[in-house]
């Protein structure tokens, strides 16, 4: 369920989950420290992970940009795609 108010769109709950003190604008986030992030799969072959905007808005990317992504070692690096 949704409702939409002022242009936004909230989550209705059930009214006991308010009762208790549940964050409901973070609680995806629940549980989850500022550098840790879940590996999810996406369909047969893709997986994904999110990146925090805040490290988006500091690298200057946009959606859609072309990233290069390679590994090395046990590490994954992910960088802006140069002509």
């Amino acid at each position: 369920q949704s409702d939409v108010t002022g242009g936004r769109r909230q989550r209705l709950l059930p009214e006991h989950s308010r009762q208790r003190g549940v964050r409901h604008d973070q609680d995806s986030r629940v549980g989850q420290s500022p550098g840790r992030r879940k590996l999810t799969k996406l369909g047969t072959h893709s997986f994904y992970v999110v990146i925090p905007p805040q490290i988006i808005r500091n690298l200057k990317w946009r959606k859609s940009q072309k990233l290069v992504v390679e590994q090395k070692d046990k590490s994954i690096i992910i960088r802006d795609w140069k002509k």
